[in-house]
Protein backbone atom coordinates (compact mmCIF):
# COMPACT_ATOMS: atom_id res chain seq x y z
CA UNK A 1 0.00 0.00 0.00
CA UNK A 2 1.36 3.44 -0.97
CA UNK A 3 2.25 5.65 1.97
CA UNK A 4 2.11 8.82 -0.15
CA UNK A 5 0.33 9.85 -3.34
CA UNK A 6 2.22 9.70 -6.62
CA UNK A 7 1.98 12.37 -9.32
CA UNK A 8 2.97 12.02 -12.97
CA UNK A 9 4.49 15.09 -14.65
CA UNK A 10 3.87 14.93 -18.40
CA UNK A 11 4.61 17.23 -21.30
CA UNK A 12 7.48 18.78 -23.22
CA UNK A 13 11.08 18.99 -22.01
CA UNK A 14 10.05 21.41 -19.25
CA UNK A 15 8.33 18.50 -17.49
CA UNK A 16 11.86 17.28 -16.64
CA UNK A 17 12.12 20.21 -14.22
CA UNK A 18 10.19 18.02 -11.78
CA UNK A 19 13.10 15.61 -11.57
CA UNK A 20 15.02 18.27 -9.66
CA UNK A 21 18.08 17.87 -11.90
CA UNK A 22 19.60 20.52 -14.17
CA UNK A 23 19.83 18.16 -17.12
CA UNK A 24 17.92 17.08 -20.20
CA UNK A 25 19.49 13.61 -20.08
CA UNK A 26 16.95 10.77 -19.99
CA UNK A 27 17.20 10.06 -16.25
CA UNK A 28 14.78 7.46 -14.97
CA UNK A 29 14.63 8.71 -11.41
CA UNK A 30 13.47 11.91 -9.76
CA UNK A 31 14.89 13.61 -6.69
CA UNK A 32 11.25 13.86 -5.63
CA UNK A 33 10.54 10.13 -5.23
CA UNK A 34 6.77 10.47 -5.57
CA UNK A 35 6.82 12.69 -8.65
CA UNK A 36 7.43 10.67 -11.79
CA UNK A 37 8.20 12.25 -15.18
CA UNK A 38 6.99 11.22 -18.63
CA UNK A 39 8.59 13.35 -21.34
CA UNK A 40 6.39 13.15 -24.44
CA UNK A 41 8.87 14.88 -26.74
CA UNK A 42 8.58 18.41 -28.20
CA UNK A 43 4.81 18.44 -27.87
CA UNK A 44 2.88 21.67 -28.26
CA UNK A 45 -0.24 22.78 -26.45
CA UNK A 46 -1.78 23.59 -29.83
CA UNK A 47 -1.39 20.10 -31.29
CA UNK A 48 -1.27 17.74 -28.29
CA UNK A 49 -4.89 16.67 -28.79
CA UNK A 50 -4.43 16.05 -32.51
CA UNK A 51 -4.34 12.37 -33.44
CA UNK A 52 -1.15 11.21 -35.13
CA UNK A 53 0.64 14.55 -34.79
CA UNK A 54 4.34 14.67 -35.73
CA UNK A 55 5.36 13.99 -32.11
CA UNK A 56 2.61 11.42 -31.43
CA UNK A 57 2.61 12.75 -27.87
CA UNK A 58 -0.97 11.76 -27.04
CA UNK A 59 -0.38 8.23 -28.32
CA UNK A 60 2.76 7.92 -26.16
CA UNK A 61 0.78 9.01 -23.12
CA UNK A 62 -2.06 6.58 -23.81
CA UNK A 63 0.40 3.70 -24.21
CA UNK A 64 2.03 4.55 -20.90
CA UNK A 65 -1.21 4.97 -19.00
CA UNK A 66 -2.63 1.69 -20.33
CA UNK A 67 -0.09 0.00 -18.06
CA UNK A 68 0.56 2.49 -15.26
CA UNK A 69 -2.52 4.69 -14.77
CA UNK A 70 -3.49 2.96 -11.48
CA UNK A 71 -0.08 3.93 -10.03
CA UNK A 72 -0.81 7.67 -10.21
CA UNK A 73 -3.04 9.84 -8.06
CA UNK A 74 -2.89 12.93 -10.25
CA UNK A 75 -1.11 14.69 -13.12
CA UNK A 76 1.13 17.74 -13.54
CA UNK A 77 0.85 18.88 -17.16
CA UNK A 78 3.64 21.09 -18.55
CA UNK A 79 3.14 22.48 -22.06
CA UNK A 80 3.02 25.84 -23.79
CA UNK A 81 6.60 27.13 -23.71
CA UNK A 82 7.27 25.86 -27.23
CA UNK A 83 4.06 27.51 -28.47
CA UNK A 84 4.94 30.86 -26.91
CA UNK A 85 8.56 30.75 -28.08
CA UNK A 86 8.16 29.45 -31.61
CA UNK A 87 4.57 29.59 -32.87
CA UNK A 88 2.18 32.14 -31.39
CA UNK A 89 4.00 35.28 -32.60
CA UNK A 90 4.46 33.70 -36.04
CA UNK A 91 0.77 32.81 -36.29
CA UNK A 92 -0.34 36.27 -35.14
CA UNK A 93 1.93 38.02 -37.66
CA UNK A 94 0.90 35.81 -40.59
CA UNK A 95 -2.82 36.11 -39.78
CA UNK A 96 -2.51 39.84 -39.02
CA UNK A 97 -4.30 39.24 -35.74
CA UNK A 98 -3.50 39.97 -32.10
CA UNK A 99 -1.27 37.95 -29.82
CA UNK A 100 -4.28 37.50 -27.55
CA UNK A 101 -6.32 35.87 -30.31
CA UNK A 102 -3.48 33.52 -31.24
CA UNK A 103 -3.07 32.57 -27.57
CA UNK A 104 -6.81 31.97 -27.18
CA UNK A 105 -6.84 29.49 -30.07
CA UNK A 106 -3.86 27.56 -28.71
CA UNK A 107 -5.12 27.39 -25.13
CA UNK A 108 -8.55 26.29 -26.38
CA UNK A 109 -6.92 23.33 -28.15
CA UNK A 110 -4.84 22.62 -25.03
CA UNK A 111 -7.90 22.37 -22.82
CA UNK A 112 -9.59 20.00 -25.21
CA UNK A 113 -6.69 17.66 -24.39
CA UNK A 114 -6.83 18.40 -20.65
CA UNK A 115 -10.58 17.76 -20.57
CA UNK A 116 -10.00 14.44 -22.33
CA UNK A 117 -7.29 13.52 -19.81
CA UNK A 118 -9.55 14.25 -16.85
CA UNK A 119 -12.66 12.63 -18.34
CA UNK A 120 -10.73 9.49 -19.30
CA UNK A 121 -8.73 8.89 -16.11
CA UNK A 122 -10.65 10.87 -13.47
CA UNK A 123 -7.55 12.12 -11.68
CA UNK A 124 -6.86 15.70 -10.55
CA UNK A 125 -4.76 17.80 -12.92
CA UNK A 126 -2.32 20.55 -11.93
CA UNK A 127 -1.82 22.71 -15.01
CA UNK A 128 1.73 24.04 -14.69
CA UNK A 129 1.89 27.30 -16.63
CA UNK A 130 4.70 27.85 -19.16
CA UNK A 131 7.89 29.54 -18.07
CA UNK A 132 9.54 32.59 -19.69
CA UNK A 133 11.41 32.05 -22.95
CA UNK A 134 15.13 32.48 -23.65
CA UNK A 135 16.59 35.60 -22.04
CA UNK A 136 17.66 38.48 -24.29
CA UNK A 137 21.36 37.77 -23.65
CA UNK A 138 21.05 34.59 -25.74
CA UNK A 139 22.18 35.70 -29.19
CA UNK A 140 23.18 32.41 -30.84
CA UNK A 141 20.38 30.66 -32.70
CA UNK A 142 19.79 27.00 -31.89
CA UNK A 143 17.69 25.39 -34.63
CA UNK A 144 16.42 22.85 -32.09
CA UNK A 145 14.92 25.72 -30.06
CA UNK A 146 13.64 28.31 -32.58
CA UNK A 147 12.61 31.74 -31.28
CA UNK A 148 10.14 33.97 -33.12
CA UNK A 149 9.95 37.64 -32.17
CA UNK A 150 11.60 39.55 -29.37
CA UNK A 151 11.89 38.23 -25.84
CA UNK A 152 9.31 40.81 -24.69
CA UNK A 153 6.83 39.72 -27.37
CA UNK A 154 7.34 36.07 -26.49
CA UNK A 155 6.97 36.73 -22.78
CA UNK A 156 3.83 38.79 -23.41
CA UNK A 157 2.39 35.76 -25.22
CA UNK A 158 3.46 33.57 -22.29
CA UNK A 159 1.79 35.92 -19.81
CA UNK A 160 -1.47 35.82 -21.78
CA UNK A 161 -1.20 32.02 -22.05
CA UNK A 162 -0.85 31.72 -18.27
CA UNK A 163 -3.74 34.07 -17.56
CA UNK A 164 -6.04 32.29 -20.03
CA UNK A 165 -5.06 28.84 -18.79
CA UNK A 166 -5.59 29.87 -15.18
CA UNK A 167 -9.07 31.19 -15.95
CA UNK A 168 -10.08 27.99 -17.74
CA UNK A 169 -8.54 25.67 -15.13
CA UNK A 170 -10.22 27.38 -12.21
CA UNK A 171 -13.58 27.15 -13.97
CA UNK A 172 -13.33 23.34 -14.02
CA UNK A 173 -13.79 20.71 -11.35
CA UNK A 174 -10.72 18.54 -10.87
CA UNK A 175 -8.25 21.18 -12.07
CA UNK A 176 -5.69 23.40 -10.33
CA UNK A 177 -3.31 25.95 -11.85
CA UNK A 178 0.10 27.25 -10.83
CA UNK A 179 2.97 29.06 -12.54
CA UNK A 180 6.32 30.64 -11.74
CA UNK A 181 6.23 32.86 -14.82
CA UNK A 182 5.60 36.17 -13.04
CA UNK A 183 8.50 35.65 -10.62
CA UNK A 184 10.94 34.75 -13.41
CA UNK A 185 10.55 37.93 -15.47
CA UNK A 186 11.72 41.38 -14.44
CA UNK A 187 9.71 44.61 -14.39
CA UNK A 188 10.44 45.24 -18.09
CA UNK A 189 9.12 41.85 -19.24
CA UNK A 190 12.56 40.33 -19.82
CA UNK A 191 13.44 36.83 -18.63
CA UNK A 192 15.75 36.61 -15.63
CA UNK A 193 19.01 35.01 -16.88
CA UNK A 194 19.68 33.47 -13.45
CA UNK A 195 16.48 31.43 -13.76
CA UNK A 196 17.93 29.28 -16.57
CA UNK A 197 20.65 26.65 -16.59
CA UNK A 198 20.95 26.23 -20.39
CA UNK A 199 19.24 29.33 -21.85
CA UNK A 200 15.95 27.46 -22.35
CA UNK A 201 15.15 25.40 -19.25
CA UNK A 202 14.51 26.59 -15.71
CA UNK A 203 17.07 25.70 -13.05
CA UNK A 204 16.40 23.44 -10.09
CA UNK A 205 17.44 26.40 -7.89
CA UNK A 206 13.84 27.61 -8.00
CA UNK A 207 12.39 24.18 -7.20
CA UNK A 208 11.54 25.09 -3.61
CA UNK A 209 9.34 27.95 -4.78
CA UNK A 210 7.78 25.72 -7.45
CA UNK A 211 6.86 23.09 -4.87
CA UNK A 212 5.33 25.72 -2.59
CA UNK A 213 3.20 27.06 -5.46
CA UNK A 214 2.11 23.58 -6.50
CA UNK A 215 1.13 22.68 -2.93
CA UNK A 216 -0.81 25.90 -2.48
CA UNK A 217 -2.66 25.54 -5.79
CA UNK A 218 -3.68 21.96 -5.03
CA UNK A 219 -4.85 22.87 -1.52
CA UNK A 220 -6.89 25.82 -2.82
CA UNK A 221 -8.77 23.50 -5.16
CA UNK A 222 -9.46 20.83 -2.56
CA UNK A 223 -6.57 18.48 -3.36
CA UNK A 224 -4.47 19.06 -0.24
CA UNK A 225 -4.08 15.29 0.11
CA UNK A 226 -1.81 15.33 -2.97
CA UNK A 227 0.63 17.85 -1.49
CA UNK A 228 2.71 15.18 0.27
CA UNK A 229 3.74 13.85 -3.16
CA UNK A 230 6.28 16.69 -3.18
CA UNK A 231 7.94 15.57 0.05
CA UNK A 232 11.59 14.78 -0.68
CA UNK A 233 11.81 12.22 2.13
CA UNK A 234 11.79 8.55 1.24
CA UNK A 235 13.24 6.94 4.35
CA UNK A 236 12.66 3.35 5.46
CA UNK A 237 12.40 2.31 9.12
CA UNK A 238 15.06 -0.36 8.68
CA UNK A 239 18.08 -0.40 6.32
CA UNK A 240 17.68 -1.80 2.85
CA UNK A 241 20.04 -2.38 -0.08
CA UNK A 242 20.33 0.29 -2.76
CA UNK A 243 22.50 0.66 -5.85
CA UNK A 244 24.73 3.60 -4.91
CA UNK A 245 26.74 3.38 -8.15
CA UNK A 246 23.81 4.67 -10.24
CA UNK A 247 24.49 8.18 -11.58
CA UNK A 248 28.01 8.31 -10.13
CA UNK A 249 30.74 9.47 -12.53
CA UNK A 250 33.67 7.01 -12.72
CA UNK A 251 37.22 8.19 -13.37
CA UNK A 252 39.75 6.19 -15.41
CA UNK A 253 43.19 6.30 -13.78
CA UNK A 254 46.12 5.65 -16.13
CA UNK A 255 49.36 6.48 -14.37
CA UNK A 256 49.12 10.19 -13.56
CA UNK A 257 46.41 10.77 -16.17
CA UNK A 258 42.72 10.92 -15.24
CA UNK A 259 39.68 10.77 -17.49
CA UNK A 260 36.11 11.21 -16.31
CA UNK A 261 33.41 9.05 -17.89
CA UNK A 262 29.69 9.63 -18.26
CA UNK A 263 27.38 9.01 -15.32
CA UNK A 264 26.52 5.34 -14.84
CA UNK A 265 22.92 4.42 -15.72
CA UNK A 266 20.80 2.38 -13.32
CA UNK A 267 20.02 -0.19 -16.03
CA UNK A 268 22.13 -2.32 -18.34
CA UNK A 269 23.44 -0.41 -21.35
CA UNK A 270 23.72 -1.66 -24.91
CA UNK A 271 27.25 -0.28 -25.08
CA UNK A 272 30.19 -0.10 -22.68
CA UNK A 273 29.84 2.49 -19.92
CA UNK A 274 33.26 1.65 -18.45
CA UNK A 275 36.26 0.53 -20.50
CA UNK A 276 39.61 -0.08 -18.82
CA UNK A 277 42.61 -2.22 -19.75
CA UNK A 278 45.46 -3.74 -17.78
CA UNK A 279 47.45 -0.97 -16.15
CA UNK A 280 44.39 1.23 -15.78
CA UNK A 281 41.98 1.53 -12.86
CA UNK A 282 38.40 2.69 -12.41
CA UNK A 283 37.77 5.02 -9.46
CA UNK A 284 34.22 5.44 -8.17
CA UNK A 285 33.54 8.15 -5.60
CA UNK A 286 30.26 7.62 -3.71
CA UNK A 287 30.53 11.14 -2.20
CA UNK A 288 29.69 9.76 1.24
CA UNK A 289 30.56 6.78 3.44
CA UNK A 290 28.62 3.51 3.08
CA UNK A 291 28.66 -0.06 4.31
CA UNK A 292 28.89 -2.02 1.09
CA UNK A 293 27.19 -5.35 0.59
CA UNK A 294 27.48 -6.65 -2.97
CA UNK A 295 28.92 -5.83 -6.38
CA UNK A 296 27.26 -6.92 -9.62
CA UNK A 297 29.01 -6.43 -12.94
CA UNK A 298 28.12 -7.32 -16.52
CA UNK A 299 30.55 -7.27 -19.43
CA UNK A 300 29.73 -6.82 -23.10
CA UNK A 301 29.55 -10.22 -24.74
CA UNK A 302 31.30 -12.85 -22.65
CA UNK A 303 34.67 -11.25 -22.03
CA UNK A 304 36.66 -12.94 -19.26
CA UNK A 305 38.76 -10.81 -16.92
CA UNK A 306 40.37 -11.01 -13.49
CA UNK A 307 40.28 -7.91 -11.34
CA UNK A 308 41.17 -6.57 -7.93
CA UNK A 309 38.56 -4.53 -6.06
CA UNK A 310 39.75 -2.16 -3.34
CA UNK A 311 37.81 0.05 -0.96
CA UNK A 312 39.18 3.29 0.50
CA UNK A 313 38.13 5.77 3.12
CA UNK A 314 40.46 8.43 1.65
CA UNK A 315 41.83 7.63 -1.78
CA UNK A 316 43.17 11.08 -2.58
CA UNK A 317 45.57 11.27 0.38
CA UNK A 318 46.13 7.55 0.94
CA UNK A 319 45.87 5.69 -2.39
CA UNK A 320 48.11 2.92 -1.06
CA UNK A 321 46.04 2.23 2.06
CA UNK A 322 42.86 0.36 1.12
CA UNK A 323 40.40 -0.53 3.86
CA UNK A 324 40.04 -3.94 2.22
CA UNK A 325 40.91 -5.67 -1.02
CA UNK A 326 39.34 -8.65 -2.82
CA UNK A 327 40.07 -10.45 -6.08
CA UNK A 328 37.48 -11.88 -8.45
CA UNK A 329 37.12 -13.34 -11.92
CA UNK A 330 34.36 -12.54 -14.35
CA UNK A 331 32.55 -15.71 -15.45
CA UNK A 332 32.41 -16.92 -19.02
CA UNK A 333 28.90 -15.51 -19.31
CA UNK A 334 30.36 -12.05 -18.70
CA UNK A 335 28.89 -11.62 -15.21
CA UNK A 336 30.27 -11.16 -11.74
CA UNK A 337 28.34 -11.21 -8.48
CA UNK A 338 30.53 -10.67 -5.45
CA UNK A 339 29.77 -10.28 -1.74
CA UNK A 340 31.77 -7.37 -0.31
CA UNK A 341 33.14 -6.93 3.23
CA UNK A 342 30.71 -4.77 5.19
CA UNK A 343 32.53 -4.23 8.46
CA UNK A 344 33.80 -0.77 7.51
CA UNK A 345 32.31 2.39 6.04
CA UNK A 346 34.03 3.34 2.77
CA UNK A 347 33.77 6.24 0.32
CA UNK A 348 35.72 5.07 -2.74
CA UNK A 349 35.89 1.89 -4.77
CA UNK A 350 38.67 1.04 -7.23
CA UNK A 351 38.35 -1.67 -9.91
CA UNK A 352 41.71 -2.75 -11.32
CA UNK A 353 41.92 -5.30 -14.19
CA UNK A 354 44.76 -7.74 -13.54
CA UNK A 355 44.19 -9.85 -16.64
CA UNK A 356 42.05 -9.00 -19.63
CA UNK A 357 40.09 -5.79 -19.96
CA UNK A 358 36.97 -4.35 -18.41
CA UNK A 359 34.25 -3.61 -20.92
CA UNK A 360 31.41 -2.99 -18.49
CA UNK A 361 27.84 -2.41 -19.67
CA UNK A 362 26.33 -2.50 -16.17
CA UNK A 363 27.67 -1.99 -12.66
CA UNK A 364 25.70 -2.13 -9.43
CA UNK A 365 27.18 -1.58 -5.99
CA UNK A 366 24.63 -2.42 -3.31
CA UNK A 367 25.02 -0.71 0.05
CA UNK A 368 23.04 -0.53 3.29
CA UNK A 369 20.96 2.64 3.40
CA UNK A 370 17.68 3.94 4.81
CA UNK A 371 16.88 5.84 1.64
CA UNK A 372 14.35 4.07 -0.55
Amino acid sequence: MKSKPVLLAIGDSHSKFWRGVDSQAPYTQSLLPNVKVLHLGPVTAHNINRAESSTRGKEKLITHLESFAPSYDGFIVCMGEIDCRAHIIRVALKARTSIEQAVEATVSNYFEFLDWLYDTYGKPILVWGPTPTSPSKVTKTDTSFPRIGTVVERNYATMQFNRTAQRLAEARQGFAFATQFFELVDATGHSRPDAFYDNYHITKNVMRDAVDRARSALADRGFAHLASAFDPWSIAKVPRLKNIAAWTVPTILDGDARRRLNALPDRRSECAVITAGTGQSVLIDFHSFFRLSQLKLAQLGSTVATLTIEAFSDFERAPDQPVWSVQASICEDGRLTLALPDDDFVKYLVLRPDEGALDVCHLKVLAHTFEQ
